[in-house]
């Protein structure tokens, strides 16, 4: 069965009606497949209060700029041209196209799939994750990825609380990003979320160069 098979037949039986929900996951399965590194980004929620019954995927691949989509793309372009450097220059101004170019090769999971609004509510949001946690580690169990990027801090915290329990350490690269190894040889991240009020170059170079770090440092 293929990845797009076994979401399917995920989804087709949520325990919500279709229209409450919006859909997520991997975002084109012979790219995701063939990458070196298997990239997935976790996020809270999407950002569409009340307005379930559609799909993320979708979503991407609107010409309209998206910020979160947006600055992951970014990453994803320095994260795949690794290890060679990528200048922040290159990637700064991201058209549409470059962006689904990007996106073709993650699998985009938000641990609530029930729309929010553009800041979560970090009380309910863990609520739903602990209710909801059998239900979240079933769509996980489908992606085998080797990199988990948690876009927040709080959702690190959520995955490894209620989804993935990990007895390793947290450590801290050179660039101050905390990272664990998950399963062997597969890292989980703890970067600032893409929309965070930080500076996008200096963001950028911190997740970019803590996977050089842990992946490439004998290359």
């Amino acid at each position: 069965m293929t990845i797009k098979q076994k979401e399917d037949e995920f989804f087709s039986n949520f325990p919500i009606p279709t229209e409450g929900f919006v859909r997520d996951g991997i975002v084109e399965e012979g790219s995701y497949s063939s990458s070196s590194l298997k990239l997935l980004f976790l996020l809270k929620e999407p950002n569409s209060p009340g307005e379930g019954g559609w799909s993320l995927l979708d979503h991407i691949h609107s010409d309209k700029h998206t910020p979160t989509f947006d600055t992951i793309a970014r990453w994803v372009v320095g994260i795949r041209n690794l290890p060679n450097s990528i200048q922040w220059k290159f990637v700064k101004d991201i058209s549409p196209y470059s962006r689904i170019s990007a996106l073709n090769y993650v699998v985009l999971f938000n641990l609530k799939k029930i729309p929010g609004y553009g800041i979560a509510d970090e009380r309910a949001l863990e609520k739903y994750v602990e209710r909801n946690a059998g239900l979240i580690k079933r769509q996980f169990s489908i992606y085998n990825p080797d990199i988990i990027i948690c876009c927040g801090k709080s959702t690190a915290r959520l995955f490894t609380n209620f989804i993935s329990p990990i007895t390793k350490p947290w450590q801290i690269t050179k660039g101050d990003i905390p990272y664990r190894e998950y399963e062997s040889n597969k890292i989980l991240f703890a970067s600032s979320h893409p929309q965070a009020r930080v500076n996008k170059e200096r963001q950028y170079y911190g997740i970019v160069n803590a996977i050089n770090e842990i992946f490439f440092k004998d290359k």
